[in-house]
């Protein structure tokens, strides 16, 4: 009688045992997804491939800039902050930092570019480097 007592208990503690393990289980992976989806724009971005610039949403955003300043964005090519295509996220933002133009993707590039102006045009300047152009 005294073993079937210890039985239930040893088999209610285990059962209690996996339901805050699956528990857990099912925060991480949600915390995890958040993570995932909660990603934006920002300096923590790998650098993505240059020749997407000639893909047709990115080629059509950069025409909604005047002449001059599509073909500075166009020889930058990749934002100066997050190093994605420029066009990617909106009519690129034209800032000057130092005496220099540089073109960023968004909004929340602009608060960082400012926080660091000199890597920003260091970066800027680097990118249109790579691109084979002058630098302005």
């Amino acid at each position: 009688m005294m073993l079937t007592a210890i039985n239930r208990r040893r088999a209610v503690q285990s059962s209690i045992r996996s339901e805050r393990l699956a528990s857990l289980r099912r925060r991480t992976i949600a915390i995890s997804l958040g993570m995932l989806i909660f990603v934006g724009c920002g300096t923590s971005h790998t650098p993505k491939s240059a020749n997407k610039i000639t893909s047709t949403p990115v080629a059509e955003t950069l025409a909604k800039l005047p002449l001059e300043d599509r073909q500075a964005a166009t020889a930058q090519r990749l934002c100066a902050v997050s190093e994605e295509p420029l066009g990617s996220m909106g009519v690129p933002i034209k800032l000057t930092i130092g005496g220099q133009t540089v073109w960023i993707c968004c909004q929340h590039c602009e608060a960082e570019a400012k926080a660091h102006p000199q890597e920003t045009s260091e970066r800027a300047q680097r990118l249109r480097g790579v691109a084979g152009l002058p630098t302005p």
